[in-house]
């Protein structure tokens, strides 16, 4: 299991193994959305493709999990990935045309609050899955 350092020295139903469960892909999101706050221009346009591919394979993933475990709500939790993702093509479309504030309210507003609630309110399934099936 691709995340077993998070039941190392925790118990696998404990708050600390879901924080480290829910942080263990996240490393990479954190460094891309740091580069892409502290770029302008091009490399703006660049860091946001960069963003959105890593995206979209963390969100494949865990639509998968939770698909394959038959997780109730796994449509919502999708839906709410393409949301993220419209508001990220909207910043890059805006990037394009050479309009940065969007992508500045993108990256400093709308994904960390994204992120913050779709954490809170649906990946403690994706979770509950994983805990599931390191059983």
């Amino acid at each position: 299991m691709p995340y077993s350092h998070c039941f190392a020295t925790t118990r696998p139903h404990s708050g600390s193994a879901l924080t480290c469960l829910l942080a263990a892909d996240d490393a990479d999101l954190v460094r891309l959305w740091s580069a892409a706050r502290g770029v302008a221009g091009v490399r703006l346009a660049d860091a946001l493709a960069s963003l959105r591919h890593h995206l979209v394979e963390h969100f494949a993933l865990e639509e998968q999990s939770l698909t394959a475990a038959a997780a109730p709500g796994a449509e919502r939790h999708a839906r709410d990935h393409a949301t993220v993702l419209a508001w990220l093509d909207h910043a890059v479309d805006a990037v394009g045309r050479g309009a940065l504030q969007p992508a500045r309210r993108f990256l400093d507003e709308d994904l960390p609050r994204w992120f913050q609630l779709h954490h809170a309110n649906l990946d403690r399934q994706v979770a509950h899955v994983h805990l599931a099936s390191a059983r």
